[in-house]
């Protein structure tokens, strides 16, 4: 099931701005992030190379590393 993506993965936080500007959605079943475009879905980044995709963007300043610790049920709120 395809639901809004908070943005967050590992210790990485995608900015807001950006997953409202590309409507990105995550699948529940594998964690391929989807936007909607013109045609429809369209993979943004398959979950198997989601971790190197952020390091990457993380080295580039486009996502902030999040260092506040979180607890398991603050980020299973969070995450729907």
């Amino acid at each position: 099931m395809l639901k809004k993506w908070n943005g967050r993965y590992e210790w990485f936080q995608y900015p807001k701005k950006d997953i409202d500007a590309w409507n990105l959605m995550i699948d529940d079943s594998d964690g391929t992030i989807f936007y909607k475009s013109r045609d429809g879905l369209e993979v943004w980044c398959p979950a198997s190379r989601l971790r190197s995709h952020m390091v990457r963007l993380f080295h580039l300043g486009i996502v902030q590393a999040i260092t506040e610790k979180k607890t398991a049920p603050t980020l299973a709120r969070e995450n729907g």
